[in-house]
């Protein structure tokens, strides 16, 4: 199911105050017949004196803006240029803007001009970018000033890596050496965009990564890979099984625009191309037809059995029985009397729903989780019920039910993302789960030493034997669409529902049931840099830290190979008071004022 980014609004302001007399408040080097005066980062200017408000070198993610201010003194002919080049805290050119000082023989003379520009954290969406950040100031290309700031961690209403393996209990895993270390994870999408291999080194840089280890194959020939529908949703999934999975090989699927998608775990399957494989997009076919294809599908997908694969997708965005229609139109369910919806639906997928986490402010620490408004689920019309889908909640109706298990979705809190050389935002949606639940797998599988293969039948078990392995969710329910009514839909219970399934899965947990033999060991710092406490957790005496992968086309490709394109340069238009003005708005469902919605992926389209 497409993810839903946060809109950007990126505002670069540049002004120039004329100030008719007044002396500098300092001097500065000359290099280019510009003489800077006083200069500072702020938070603010005063549009009436043009002097800075709260001088400051720390920015936080709740602040609007960060103002460089410069001022300049005893102007000479004849007239200048002034560039302001904002950079990351990995040295990459964030974006940059120019503005004119006229010559002094125009006759408009002044002795001194104040002189500022900003950029618009907007209270979420720089902190995408944590870190030691300057601006270079260049008076007639010559660098005349350069200045330091520091915007602190972190983003709220989306987490971070680090926070997202605290909430599933992740943290132990990777402290322990399981990092996903050759096991390689697919990921199934139609294109990318041409900031993608820039995004996913910005998003391992900004979030002390490795970079990623990426082979990226076209099954289906190349037409429509460069274009990545909805806009962001290739590079989040690439993004978050990184996160979670920081040493595994991700093979990326491009299938081209068609109605190729579900044919990119087919390619996984035949090729034995992956441990691992997840698709956040969820199609749906109708009439006798549809019934044909997707049971075609459906044999496909049971091939993934004996070759151990396990196959992970989002369970969608549109609520009870996916009716909603969050792209703005009428339920399909009017239109579409007998939807056999796909992957999710598969009793060989493991279908990832959506809830809504509450954190501490610090982040990492639950609060409280309900089910989430819109995750998808409800009985498959097509499939009939798994022998092994039984246990405390699910229905004895004789569908394949849906979901298996739970992730956080709601855009409350949502999922950090880097997007757009660093422009995009928050994400949320049901698609973040299934990426994120599929590295959280890669890390099981390196401690296993092989793979866990099909999991719903171990999953079902495990909550069966050991109900603590899955956070039971027991309240908020889905709404549906009923001829475009929206009503309560489904509603989570004791044990399983058609919200969250069994619920969240704690990692660990997981780990002692899936790979017995593994430890996890938990290192916490404690106040004095020298002290560490370290706990132990394990199933048996024994530990392993054994890798395997079959993958057969796990040609690695690092990002860092791939250069970092420059954010196009904004320029100034005129003296006085002018403003230059960037809107970069993703195409998914957006946060903020102006949303819109991309449709669903439907077959036919």
């Amino acid at each position: 199911m497409p993810i839903c980014i946060l809109s950007l609004l990126l505002l670069l302001f540049s002004a120039f105050a004329i100030v008719p007399t007044h002396s500098a408040r300092a001097s500065g080097a000359q290099a280019s017949g510009l003489q800077i005066g006083d200069s500072a980062t702020a938070q603010g200017v005063n549009t009436t004196t043009y002097q800075p408000i709260n001088r400051t070198q720390t920015f936080k993610a709740t602040d609007l803006y960060v103002y460089s201010w410069v001022e300049f003194v005893n102007v000479v002919s004849p007239s200048h240029n002034v560039t302001w080049v904002w950079k990351t805290p990995w040295g990459q050119v964030y974006t940059s803007f120019s503005a004119t000082i006229p010559d002094p023989g125009s006759g408009r003379h002044y002795p001194k001009y104040f002189n500022y520009g900003y950029i618009d954290l907007a209270g979420y969406r720089s902190a995408l970018l944590p870190g030691a950040w300057q601006v270079d100031i260049l008076t007639d290309g010559t660098l005349d000033l350069v200045q330091n700031f520091t915007i602190t961690c972190c983003q709220p209403n989306a987490m971070t890596p680090q926070e997202i393996r605290n909430i599933y209990d992740v943290t132990p895993l990777v402290q322990s050496g399981y990092t996903g270390k050759g096991v390689t994870v697919a990921v199934i999408m139609t294109g990318v965009n041409s900031t993608f291999y820039s995004d996913i080194q910005g998003f391992a840089k900004s979030y002390g990564l490795p970079d990623t280890n990426l082979t990226v194959v076209q099954p289906f020939g190349a037409n429509g890979t460069d274009i990545e529908p909805p806009s962001g949703e290739t590079t989040a999934d690439v993004e978050w099984v990184h996160a979670m999975a920081p040493d595994a090989p991700i093979l990326l699927v491009l299938t081209g625009q068609g109605n190729r998608l579900l044919d990119g775990f087919s390619y996984v399957i035949d090729n034995k191309a992956a441990d691992v494989a997840t698709m956040s997009a969820l199609w749906w076919y109708t009439g006798q037809s549809g019934e044909s294809m997707a049971n075609s599908y459906n044999s496909e997908y049971a091939k993934s059995v004996p070759e151990n694969i396990t196959l992970i997708a989002a369970s969608g965005d549109g609520g009870a029985n996916n009716t909603y229609p969050w792209n703005g139109g009428k339920s399909w369910t009017v239109n579409y009397s007998q939807p056999y919806m796909l992957p999710a639906y598969s009793p060989y997928v493991t279908a990832v729903g959506g809830s809504d986490v509450s954190v501490t402010p610090t982040g990492g620490s639950i609060v409280s989780e309900i089910g989430w408004n819109q995750s998808g689920g409800g009985p498959s019309i097509l499939y009939p019920q798994p022998s092994w889908q039984k246990g405390t909640g699910v229905p004895n109706n004789g569908f394949r039910d849906v979901p298996d298990v739970a992730l956080d979705a709601s855009k409350s809190t949502g999922y950090i993302t880097y997007f757009q050389n660093g422009l995009g935002g928050g994400a949320w949606g049901t698609s973040l789960g299934s990426p994120t639940f599929a590295g959280i797998i890669a890390d099981i599988d390196q401690a296993a030493g092989h793979r866990v293969g099909f999991l719903n039948p171990t999953l079902y078990s495990i909550a069966s034997s050991d109900p603590s392995s899955f956070r039971d969710i027991t309240s908020g329910c889905s709404i549906v669409d009923i001829v475009s009514t929206i009503k309560t839909g489904y509603c989570a219970s004791q044990g399983w529902d058609f919200v969250t399934g069994l619920g969240s899965p704690d990692a660990v947990k997981l780990l002692h049931h899936l790979a017995p033999q593994a430890t996890a060991v938990t290192t916490t710092t404690a106040t004095s840099p020298s002290s560490t406490t370290t706990s132990t957790t394990t199933n048996s005496s024994s530990s392993t830290s054994a890798s395997n992968s079959t993958s057969t086309t796990t040609t690695s490709t690092a990002t860092t190979s791939t250069p970092i394109p420059e954010f196009p340069s904004a320029s100034a238009l005129s003296l006085a008071l002018f403003l230059t003005t960037v809107v970069i708005v993703t195409v998914l469902r957006i946060r903020g004022p102006g949303a819109r919605e991309s449709p669903d992926r439907r077959s036919g389209e």
